[in-house]
């Protein structure tokens, strides 16, 4: 695959104002559509209804993601195929974040998980320093938008002060509840 390109376009963004904005901030991260579709069909040993492989757990059809940030917060975009669906769980429209890039520190490598509550305007921030339980660290503002979703992140609530060089981040919806990270291979 290509070299990921340098960040690009990055300033604050209006969690209330049009995708527009979004159109020159880059790079833009893609996923495949069409991968959250329903399975049933017969496994490999045991056909039939012994081998069924039955999963009806899709939901929200990742399409694209982008970052910008500026001096006080990182803001995050998830555009998906279709409106994106009312909240339900705490595995809805989650965001995953490494910062230190160090795959044995945190939840499988993850510092933080973004989304696993909210009210009608804040997510949660949840440190995953000592595992999948997290611990609350603060709260982001988000919003939904038909098939995109925004949540602006603080940077002192990551512990973050001045500029990010490089981090990872994971969108994941459905996915995993119980910590297990092969689930995500199923969900």
């Amino acid at each position: 695959s290509r070299a990921v390109e340098t960040a690009f376009g990055q300033w604050a963004i209006d969690l209330d104002g049009s995708i527009g904005q979004w159109y020159a901030v880059g790079p833009e991260y893609r996923d495949f559509e069409g991968d959250t579709v329903e399975r049933l069909s017969p496994g490999h040993i045991g056909g039939a209804e012994e081998g069924m492989y039955i999963n009806f757990s899709g939901r929200n059809d990742f399409v694209t993601a982008k970052v910008s940030t500026d001096s006080k917060y990182i803001y995050f975009m998830a555009e998906c195929a279709a409106d994106i669906t009312a909240p339900e769980g705490t595995n809805w429209m989650n965001l995953f974040i490494n910062l230190d890039g160090d795959p044995a520190t945190g939840w499988e490598g993850f510092d933080f998980v973004i989304n696993r509550a909210r009210d009608a305007h804040y997510v949660s921030i949840e440190s995953l320093e000592n595992g999948w339980n997290g611990t609350p660290v603060g709260q982001s503002l988000y919003t939904v938008d038909g098939k995109t979703m925004t949540i602006r992140v603080s940077k002192a609530a990551l512990g973050v002060s001045g500029e990010v060089s490089s981090f990872l981040f994971k969108w994941a919806d459905n996915s995993t509840w119980t910590g297990n990270v092969l689930e995500f291979m199923d969900y």
